[in-house]
């Protein structure tokens, strides 16, 4: 499958040919492309009773640009096409192992993120996806940056560092003031970090793990629950574009497996054994080899 520069695609949450409400992310081939446009979500509906409003997608515009934008005059140079979907509903795309992309997996120097990094990979491999056995360690800005330069796929990370690394230099002390006042619970911090992220860059189910919990320094469910600023809870992060949706079911898996005790026993078992070992053990025992 050849790659091409990106596709954006914009579309109408409520129908019609009105400006885009939502822009989605960006579908690197013809071939991807091809998926979206068959995607049931994006077809016209039956006649609905008279009266009654319906609600769906409906592509409304295709920009054909390079990852990532970074301007907001997007809209002035894009490729306008207003499709009507039903006549291109039945499309459908094969592909072979050979034409799927060997996925690259990252994660921060932390133990236990770098920990959680071979444990993704581990289940992806697990599934029969191509993943890079190696992890390609680099803070939380370098593998976002590395994401917008389609080099890196996935790499977990605690919420409030992420977002932490998402304010532009000098208004850090700022930031802090905001975060700590409307973040301190995970789902201020979720709903902040998915806003704050990179367009094309998505967060998958969160774990149950938080930094807290893996360094010892709260014991009680009431302290971990009430941090001291913004939550630090253990998220995959990934190029949108980059993995399917079974390979995001199959991270997803993970959440529901993964303790923060099991996280520790690991990552100390690893410093005795190689890390690629001990998660694709982990794997198995927790049955997500399928």
């Amino acid at each position: 499958m050849r790659l091409v520069p990106g596709y954006e695609v914009a579309t109408n949450d409520r129908g019609g040919t009105a400006a885009p409400s939502r822009v989605h992310e960006y579908w690197v081939s013809t071939a991807q492309l091809q998926m979206v446009l068959a995607d049931k979500r994006y077809q016209m509906p039956a006649a609905p009773e008279r009266g009654v409003r319906t609600r769906y997608l409906r592509v409304v515009q295709v920009n054909r640009m390079p990852y990532p934008r970074r301007s907001a005059t997007w809209l002035a140079t894009a490729v306008a096409v207003v499709l009507a979907l039903g006549a291109v509903g039945g499309c459908t795309v094969q592909t072979t192992p050979s034409e799927a992309r060997t996925l690259v997996v990252g994660a921060s120097s932390d133990p236990a993120l770098t920990m959680a990094a071979h444990i993704y990979r581990a289940a992806l491999a697990a599934a029969g996806s191509a993943v890079s056995r190696d992890i390609v360690i680099a803070d939380d800005s370098r593998q976002l940056t590395a994401m917008g330069q389609t080099e890196r796929d996935l790499f977990p990370a605690f919420t409030g560092e992420l977002l932490a690394s998402l304010v532009p230099p000098g208004f850090e002390e700022d930031a802090a003031k905001v975060t700590s006042a409307t973040a301190s619970d995970f789902d201020s911090t979720y709903v902040a970090l998915n806003k704050a992220l990179p367009q094309g860059v998505s967060l998958a189910d969160p774990t149950s793990v938080t930094k807290s919990g893996l360094t010892g320094a709260a014991s009680d469910t009431d302290t971990l629950d009430k941090p001291a600023g913004p939550s630090q809870q253990l998220v995959p992060v990934y190029r949108s574009a980059a993995l399917s949706r079974e390979q995001v079911k199959t991270i997803n898996k993970v959440a529901g497996e993964l303790t923060a005790d099991d996280l520790l026993a690991l990552t100390h078992e690893s410093e005795k054994t190689d890390p690629a070992t001990v998660a694709a053990r982990w794997v198995v025992t927790h049955g997500l080899t399928h």
